[in-house]
């Protein structure tokens, strides 16, 4: 990716960011802002703010390999009143809840337990059982997984400390099962 691309991205956004607030959507502007985002192979989200109003992040979509590509365009961000930049999605507060909103499903994912292998080579599995997602196709279950994973323990920690994921009916024991709120924490200890 080119500098100049990236700055003309943020004079752009600078001059149109009264306009790309999360409480003015939808509008052309956020039409645009999604249109050079794809081109990039990235995704976005625009928010409330963790320290003031507003939020911008540009995602790695899930990709590991693309982070770098994320940290290069926001170190370029611009200093701009009550905006935030992130590379990255961020924790959310709710982030036990998921709404399918193709298939008009409520996805609750509070009572959703986890076990976590680390293995000899570092690579991290966990073992998921979520109940709730009972009855929905593989790609449907996953793409939820990773959904809620993204939003409990923020898109980067996600990408860089869980390898393998697998859903599962239920465990072999109680052994070592643990609530999934507790995950982050669990992360950052292994």
């Amino acid at each position: 990716m080119q500098k100049s691309q990236i700055e003309k991205f943020w004079l752009w956004f600078q001059e149109n960011s009264f306009h790309l607030q999360s409480d003015k959507y939808p509008n052309s502007f956020l039409s645009e802002l999604d249109r050079i985002i794809i081109k990039w192979e990235l995704s976005w989200e625009v928010g409330p703010g963790i320290n003031v109003e507003n939020s911008f992040t540009i995602s790695p979509n899930g990709n590991k390999s693309l982070l770098d590509k994320t940290k290069e365009i926001i170190s370029f961000a611009p200093s701009i009143l009550n905006w935030e930049f992130y590379y990255a999605k961020q924790p959310k507060v709710n982030w036990h809840l998921a709404k399918l909103t193709e298939l008009n499903i409520d996805i609750e994912a509070t009572e959703w337990e986890y076990v976590l292998f680390k293995y000899d080579d570092e690579k991290v599995e966990i073992l998921l059982k979520a109940d709730s997602l009972s009855g929905l196709d593989n790609d449907t279950t996953y793409n939820t997984v990773d959904l809620v994973l993204a939003n409990l323990l923020g898109e980067e920690l996600f990408l860089n400390k869980i390898d393998f994921i697998e859903v599962v009916d239920s465990f072999d024991s109680d052994d070592g099962t643990t609530k999934l709120k507790y995950l982050p924490k669990h992360l950052l200890t292994i």
